[in-house]
């Protein structure tokens, strides 16, 4: 049996419309927003970043994470959208290499120790109210450490005074995270001297999303 799509119009006049769809049968839209608002204005789109540079690692790390973000929702997965690090100095030895590794914790984990940060809802609405535990520092199992993103040069002229770039991974939902499961980063450079501010950014979709 064949069914036919209709959708009414928001506002004005009110009447339906046809919903059309591709010949693979994907709905064709054409949004007049752009593309994070609706998850924005919702507060479904929530940040966190830490306050104090810390030293990159110059090794893979083993169970030290410079900020660990864990699920304590019984009702949503997080979809991680960016990972970020932002260079805050270095000792102007040469040019610095640093990138983010990320280390993906399985449903089960125990509660972080301490809820050292706060989320923010990017729609500035001032109050994050959810059940993400932030930790800085947090001692964590190896559940294996990856490489995301570009990697940022940092030039050798940098100090303390004069913070550098910004590496950027853009994750766009590959990882997510159900109830009781985080995700843990840190920066590796090829200086220790590298100094480094990291954050997440991710949206609190419903469990059953699929």
């Amino acid at each position: 049996m064949q069914t036919k799509i209709r959708g009414i119009r928001n506002g004005g006049d009110g009447n339906e419309v046809d919903v059309k769809v591709t010949r693979q049968g994907d709905l064709i839209g054409s949004p007049h927003l752009p593309k994070y608002t609706l998850a924005s204005a919702a507060g479904d789109l929530v940040r966190v970043d830490c306050t104090t540079a810390v030293a990159s690692v110059t090794a893979i790390p083993t169970t030290t994470a410079m900020l660990t973000v864990w699920n304590g929702d019984s009702t949503k997965a997080y979809a991680i959208d960016q990972l970020l690090a932002a260079a805050w100095g270095s000792d102007n030895t040469g040019v610095a290499r640093f990138f983010i590794l990320a280390c993906l914790h399985p449903v089960g984990m125990d509660q972080p120790d301490t809820q050292d940060l706060t989320p923010i809802k990017l729609n500035a609405d001032g109050n994050y109210g959810g059940n993400a535990w932030c930790d800085v520092g947090a001692t964590v199992v190896n559940d294996g450490w990856v490489a995301w993103g570009e990697g940022q040069d940092l030039p050798a002229a940098n100090d303390d005074a004069m913070p550098g770039k910004v590496a950027i991974a853009y994750v766009d939902g590959r990882m997510v995270l159900p109830p009781r499961a985080g995700l843990s980063l840190v920066v590796m450079s090829d200086k220790v001297a590298v100094t480094v501010k990291v954050g997440m950014m991710w949206y609190e979709v419903p469990l059953d999303l699929g």
